[in-house]
């Protein structure tokens, strides 16, 4: 795939994550952290 067609797929809000060699895939100098999140339950 062109970078040109990846750009459009993606600003068109296509999943282009079957382009992407995500096995080696990481964040540089962010740490890994857990946080909690509570949602409200809408069937109540």
């Amino acid at each position: 795939m062109k970078a040109k067609q990846f750009d459009t797929d993606f600003n068109g809000g296509k999943d282009i994550t079957a382009v992407l060699d995500l096995s080696q895939a990481r964040r540089p100098l962010q740490k890994q952290r857990r946080i909690n999140v509570d949602f409200p339950d809408l069937d109540a």
